[in-house]
Parts: C-alpha cells; structure tokens; sequence
C-alpha cells in the first residue's frame, strides 16, 4: 500500500469516521439506506457502479456482516 493511502485511512479508524459522519447527518444507523451512504461510500473514480460489480464478486452473504 503506498505511504499517501496508508497516511490517508491508517489516521483513524476508518468505521469511527464513518460513524461520526453519519451522525452528523443525521443518519441513523439501524435505518440507512444505499443513497443515504452513498456520499460516503463511493469516494472513488467510478463511484456506485464500481462498488456494485465489486459487491457482485465478493464472497459475502446477506447478514454476514
């Protein structure tokens, strides 16, 4: 991992600043939705298409997590 992302997302614990976020937004954990997080969730070049065929490959089950 190159030291810019390591510096980037070793700063903190990653679920705590998500958390934080959410809580100042208003989110409420037990009820989100996709397009609540998705400002959070698909910080990257392709955004939310990306992160669906990255979901569709993963080995995750529904309630896994």
């Amino acid at each position: 991992m190159s030291e810019k992302i390591a510096g980037h997302w070793g700063m903190r614990d990653v679920s705590a600043r998500v958390m934080e976020a959410m809580k100042a937004a208003s989110i409420v954990p037990e009820t989100v939705t996709v397009e609540q997080m998705a400002p959070f969730d698909h910080l990257h070049p392709r955004g939310f298409n990306a992160t669906a065929e990255l979901a569709d490959v993963l080995p995750v089950s529904e309630g896994a997590i």
